[in-house]
C-alpha cells in the first residue's frame, strides 16, 4: 500500500515470511514506487517509507502497521523481499505468523490455491485503525511449468495455472497441495470467451533465493551484500527442498540454480 498525496492507495498483496521480512511481486513495489514518487523504483530510496504493510494478528485485534525500510529484487524473478520497520507499538507478546516455502515449483495435474486482495478497500475506524479487506481465495489445477521462462514478458520460471487472479492480488501467496507457498501470483489473462479457462501465472520461488540483500545480520559487516539463500539456509525463513537449489559463484554476487528432479517434471 502506497501513500500518494496522503491519501492510502492499495496496489497488491504482500505475506511474512519470517519476522521483519515480507514478499511480494516485484512489479507491485515497482508500481507503488512510481505512482508515489513518479521515478522508477530505487532500493534503499526514502520514499519506500511511503510504503506501508499490514499484519493482521487475529483475535479481533487492529492491524499492525509496518513501514517497508528496504527493498531488494532483481530481473529475474517477478518476485521482491522487503524488510519492515514499525510504523505503530508492537506488542511484545506479537508472534510472526509465517509461511513455509517450496523451493520447487507445483507439478502439473496438481491443485494450487492463492489468497489476495482483489480490489482491496481501506477505511480509518474511530480510533484511528487502518482496516483492510476483501480478501478472497481462489484455486485451480496447474498445466504448465515453465523452468527457466515462458516468454519475454514473463522471462522467468513460473508456472501456469486455471486459477482466477484479479486486480491487486498480485503478490500474494499461492500454496501447493501440502499447504506451502510454491509461487507469487503475478500475471493473468481472462477468458476471451464464455466458458474458456482462466489463464494464470506464478512466480516459481527458487530464483528469489538468489535476490541480494544486505538486510542487518551479525554474520556480514554492515553494507555487505549477500544472496537471500543465505537466510534460506540458515533458518531464518522456511524453505523445503532447498537440497534442490544449488549456490553458483558469480564475478560480483553468487546466483541461484534449480535442479527440478526428472521423476517430477520429466514429462514437461
Amino acid at each position: 500500500m502506497g501513500l500518494i498525496d496522503d491519501q492510502l492507495v492499495p496496489m497488491g498483496t504482500a505475506f511474512v515470511i519470517a519476522p521483519w521480512l515480507a514478499t511480494t511481486a516485484r512489479h507491485v513495489l515497482e508500481e507503488l514506487f512510481k505512482s508515489s514518487t513518479g521515478r522508477d523504483v530505487k532500493e534503499h530510496d526514502n520514499a519506500l517509507h511511503r510504503f506501508l504493510f499490514f499484519v493482521n494478528p487475529g483475535k479481533g485485534q487492529p492491524p499492525l502497521t509496518f513501514f517497508v525500510s528496504r527493498a531488494w529484487f532483481t530481473t529475474a524473478t517477478d518476485i521482491g523481499v522487503m524488510l519492515l520497520e514499525p510504523a505503530c507499538e508492537i506488542p511484545a507478546t506479537h508472534v510472526w505468523d509465517t509461511v513455509c516455502l517450496a523451493a520447487l515449483p507445483p507439478v502439473p495435474g496438481t491443485k494450487v490455491s492463492a489468497f489476495g486482495y482483489p480490489t482491496p478497500k481501506v477505511d480509518v475506524d474511530d480510533a484511528g485503525h487502518v482496516l483492510y479487506f476483501d480478501a478472497k481465495t481462489t484455486s485451480g489445477t496447474v498445466s504448465k511449468v515453465h523452468a527457466e521462462r515462458r516468454d519475454q514478458r514473463l522471462s522467468f520460471p513460473c508456472f501456469q495455472t486455471n486459477a482466477r487472479i484479479d486486480g491487486a492480488m498480485s503478490g500474494g501467496p499461492m500454496f501447493n497441495e501440502f499447504g506451502q507457498v510454491c509461487g507469487v501470483m503475478c500475471s493473468t489473462l481472462p477468458p476471451f470467451e464464455e466458458g474458456e479457462e482462466h489463464v494464470s501465472y506464478g512466480a516459481s520461488i527458487w530464483p528469489m533465493l538468489g535476490i541480494p540483500i544486505d538486510a542487518p545480520w551479525d554474520r556480514h559487516p554492515e553494507g555487505d551484500r549477500y544472496p537471500l539463500f543465505e537466510f534460506a539456509e540458515a533458518g531464518v525463513f522456511k524453505v523445503a527442498g532447498l537440497e534442490h537449489i544449488r549456490l553458483v559463484s558469480g564475478e560480483d554476487m553468487p546466483h541461484v540454480s534449480c535442479a527440478y528432479p526428472a521423476e517430477r517434471y520429466s514429462g514437461d
